[in-house]
């Protein structure tokens, strides 16, 4: 049985990141069983080649993949284009994506597909296509309730830490919902789907990344993203993107991140 595993597929293309959702587009190199604390459709930008993962000794391959939140996987080298969306983003009950089981991958509908290749093409700078298909699906959080207001302040108050290599911490955050530590806790984790740490340390690494992105060494890039030091970094990394930050650090292509 052949390798599905190209030993020598590096990372290259175009990186886009906002507040609760991100975007990948161009080849997509090796990486190391892992998961995310976000839904990832992934979608062949090659015809005459599926999107292909492996998780728990399954093989899945189609057009376009939806890869539940936290589920361990594996994605086989190819051109693609992805797309991370936080569990609580709007975006998720827009695309019913929580209804499926969240221990296997599906096939994404075609009205989704045809609405991604709408979105994005490889001439188009990716915040571009990423700010289009935010705009095609129609979000409006004018109706939105006070308890969903208050949790995307909440959000958009530690994205704008990670922007500044300064997240803020609980108590700060309890102070701002208007709840003591304790309650915050367990409310955070109710709205989101996650612990505040592990949310936390999340954006820690978005944060690494992106100084990673501006030139600055491994070592410092660490430390500045509050990790216990380069090998905690490099661990997280893995564990959640399933590739060193060396290997990310030296992808050809842009990273926009967008305020």
């Amino acid at each position: 049985m052949h390798s599905l595993k190209n030993d020598n597929a590096g990372w290259s293309g175009q990186a886009a990141i906002a507040l609760g959702i991100g975007a990948f587009l161009g080849q997509s190199g090796n990486n190391h069983p892992h998961h995310h604390y976000a839904h990832q459709i992934t979608m062949s930008l090659n015809t005459d080649q599926p999107v292909q993962v492996i998780t728990d000794g399954q093989h899945y391959q189609a057009p376009t993949l939806l890869i539940p939140a936290k589920l361990k996987h594996q994605l086989i080298t190819g051109d693609y284009l992805s797309i991370y969306i936080d569990t609580h983003h709007a975006l998720t009950t827009r695309f019913n994506l929580d209804l499926h089981r969240p221990t296997q991958v599906y096939e994404v509908s075609t009205d989704l597909q045809q609405q991604l290749r709408q979105s994005f093409c490889l001439k188009t700078p990716l915040n571009q296509g990423l700010a289009h298909f935010l705009q095609a699906a129609q979000l409006n959080n004018d109706t939105s309730d006070c308890n969903t207001q208050k949790i995307e302040y909440i959000l958009e108050l530690l994205y704008q830490g990670v922007l500044q290599s300064k997240l803020p911490d609980r108590q700060y955050l309890a102070q701002v919902a208007g709840l003591s530590e304790s309650r915050f806790s367990h409310w955070f984790r109710e709205q989101t789907g996650l612990p505040l740490r592990s949310y936390r340390k999340w954006l820690r690494l978005i944060c690494g990344l992106t100084q990673l992105q501006k030139g600055r060494a491994l070592t410092d890039t660490a430390h500045q993203a509050d990790f216990a030091d380069q090998a905690h970094f490099t661990r997280t990394c893995i564990e959640l993107l399933g590739v060193r930050p060396s290997e990310l650090s030296q992808m050809q292509g842009q990273i926009f991140f967008i305020e």
